[in-house]
């Protein structure tokens, strides 16, 4: 009886954890590749945050690495699958993101704390004006 509860503990316990390698990010970015495009092409972070990379392949086979990072995924459409990967951005600047398979590159731009937080700012007052109703004025 033991045993039994023990595995069925271990077995609940590895369900509500499916994910452990993006468990403890501070975010998250999913690039989807194609032949002719990769999106998003450009993602911000923040220096120092832990960052889960997803990438999905939407065609063919490719393969994605992040310059001056310890990161490199491969992905196949036939998985039907997303391949993560958790790395943490210790250096700011711009990092091109390779896509192995496409045509077009991707940016991931690193930026101290102050900086972020001021463009992160600029993009919630854009978005809550873009999200406002003309009606109500």
């Amino acid at each position: 009886m033991k045993i039994i509860i023990t595995v069925l503990i271990f077995i609940i316990t590895f369900k509500a954890d499916a994910n452990p390698k993006c468990q403890w990010s501070d975010t998250s970015v999913e690039f989807n590749a194609s032949t002719w495009a990769i999106t998003p092409e450009t993602f911000y972070a923040k220096e120092g945050d832990r960052v889960c990379v997803k990438f999905k392949s939407l065609d063919n086979p490719k393969s994605l690495r992040i310059q001056g990072m310890p990161i490199y995924m491969h992905a196949s459409p036939k998985d039907n699958n997303v391949q993560e990967a958790m790395i943490i951005v210790r250096k700011k600047g711009e990092f091109r993101v390779i896509c192995g398979g496409c045509t077009k590159e991707a940016r991931l731009i690193v930026q101290d704390k102050q900086s972020f937080e001021k463009m992160q700012k600029k993009l919630d007052q854009i978005r809550s004006f873009e999200n406002r109703n003309p009606h109500n004025f």
